[in-house]
């Protein structure tokens, strides 16, 4: 069985809450078992500006996900996602330490082997243990030109050579969740995995 938390983005009975970069990839990852989205946090992650005028010079997002690492699939799963994060330099696998502040618990890095189950969150009615995961995709900084940068928007006017940094890495970003989107439709396909039914999942044990 698959688990969802509900944080805020995404509605108990559907998807409708989750942004359209994002859409697809939690609607795959509640048809594995064992697997489900966990919550996000994105800033200046899907579009390339704020609104006309602004933009966020640091695009970055969090997607986590709950899982049961005793599930022997999982592993595997595990592993498609670990390389995916591999090949892209900002970005990373984290394993999660804490039960809140999906943005701010940087966590621990993620590498085959770890035994998640000093990672434990609490444990499901039938005694498996469930473990948090976390995709970091926006480590690197490129606002450095930016001086006194406090957090939030900035004017495109006078800084518009750190927008470009920032629309380039914005590109990355989609081609990234696009790609790893792909490899979990064929995981999917390999196990014959195509359930996604919310009345059949369940919250996790914790708030």
């Amino acid at each position: 069985m698959a688990f969802r938390r509900h944080i805020g983005f995404i509605p108990e009975d559907h998807l409708g809450g989750v942004d359209e970069n994002l859409e697809e990839l939690v609607r795959l990852s509640y048809m594995i078992p064992g697997f489900g989205s966990y919550g996000v946090s994105c800033a200046g992650h899907f579009h390339p500006k704020w609104n006309e005028d602004e933009f966020y010079p640091t695009p970055s997002g969090h997607l986590g996900f709950a899982i049961l690492p005793e599930m022997k699939h999982i592993s595997e799963l595990l592993q498609i996602v670990y390389d995916a994060t591999q090949k892209n330099s900002d970005c990373r696998l984290n394993i999660l330490k804490r039960k809140y502040g999906l943005a701010l618990d940087s966590g621990n890095h993620y590498s085959p082997g770890l035994d998640l189950s000093k990672y434990s969150f609490g444990k499901t009615k039938d005694g498996l243990y469930v473990a948090v995961v976390k995709i970091r995709l926006g480590i690197n900084s490129c606002f450095d030109s930016v001086p006194d940068y406090r957090g939030g928007p900035i004017k495109l006017k006078g800084n518009e050579e750190v927008f470009e940094k920032s629309r380039q890495r914005y590109e990355e970003n989609q081609v990234f969740w696009k790609a790893l989107e792909g490899k979990v439709r064929t995981y999917n396909s390999v196990h014959g995995f195509s359930e996604c039914d919310f009345s059949k999942k369940e919250f996790l044990p914790f708030r």
